[in-house]
């Protein structure tokens, strides 16, 4: 039994596996946290753009300083978008990911970023069991192509993006880039994607920080016990980028040894003692978690429309 699961591949039943159709270039993966045996890809205009690139699987063996093949790098977002809101308001009757700003979800706000980025190969997302339906619905409305595996989110948002990971390992080599992204940051730009795989191309990880202006203190009570120098002080949020046989790694080995909440990939990374590199990234880069969020995303939003509309960025 895998320690993630909670379940054998032999007692998993129908009802545990519902049936969904997929689109015909997105593979449903089982609610099973076990690996599948490799599928072949069917077409996508996001693979065939990566097999121009890779001259269509043939390597001519150029070897990367970290010691992989990048002719055969492969670029996927690793979406995780399995969380009921458990932190907005109590008035809020769905995931804060379907809610609507600008008429459109929040979690296809953020897809739309990967789904055009020239760099970007395919698309693999974690999200509620029960609002399947509604993924399906709006990836159709959408038209989102390049959503690749679709996999059910776990108890913890570590479960869901290693179930999201091994979706992905069962297709791509480990050589692949892998950005791990949540599905309420739907602030992401293009610049920040493409720095995210040039900062694993190069040192084999990118994280993706912003620098904090506020004064740090450390405060177990009402009391303030510290006040932390803030000269090299930046918050961690996402995407968070790696090399996928790396990371994907450091999951299986989390969870043979029991750990199964870290709070991001960031974490596990360190808490390993792997190396990883910060990438720089914008302070409107937000991640949706309560409604006071909801309504600076709204603000923050607007006043980049309006930039784009007068050129002012």
């Amino acid at each position: 039994m895998h320690p993630l699961y909670g379940l054998t591949e032999s007692q998993g039943t129908s009802a545990e596996r519902p049936h969904v159709e997929p689109k015909s270039n997105t593979r449903v993966v089982s609610p099973l946290l076990e690996p599948h045996a490799p599928r072949r890809l069917s077409a996508n205009p996001g693979w065939a753009r990566r097999d121009q690139r890779l001259g269509n699987g043939v390597s001519n063996g150029s070897v990367s300083s970290n010691g992989y093949n990048d002719q055969r790098t492969m670029n996927i977002a690793v979406i995780f978008a399995g969380g009921l809101g458990a932190r907005l308001s109590g008035s809020v009757a769905q995931p804060k990911q379907f809610l609507a700003v600008h008429g459109k979800p929040i979690i296809i706000h953020t897809l739309e970023h990967f789904e055009s980025h020239p760099e970007i190969d395919a698309i693999a997302m974690a999200i509620p069991p029960s609002h399947r339906a509604d993924v399906e619905q709006l990836l159709s409305r959408y038209e989102v192509t390049k959503l690749r595996w679709i996999v059910n989110g776990g108890g913890t948002g570590q479960i869901s993006r290693h179930r999201a990971l091994l979706a992905v390992a069962d297709e791509c080599p480990p050589e692949s880039v892998v950005l791990v992204h949540d599905g309420v940051r739907p602030l992401i730009d293009a610049k920040l994607i493409s720095d995210n795989i040039q900062s694993v191309l190069e040192h084999g990880s990118g994280i993706t920080c912003t620098k904090i202006h506020e004064t740090v203190v450390t405060s177990a009570t009402l009391r303030i016990d510290d006040v932390i120098p803030r000269e090299h002080i930046y918050a961690a949020q996402a995407p968070q980028s790696f090399r996928l046989g790396e990371i994907l790694g450091l999951y299986e080995r989390a969870a043979t040894e029991g750990h199964t909440d870290s709070i991001d990939s960031c974490s596990l990374m360190r808490r390993y003692q792997r190396e990883v590199f910060r990438v720089n990234g914008p302070g409107s880069n937000i991640k949706i978690t309560t409604s006071e969020d909801v309504s600076l995303y709204k603000a923050l939003l607007e006043v980049l429309r309006s930039h784009e509309r007068t050129g002012l960025c």
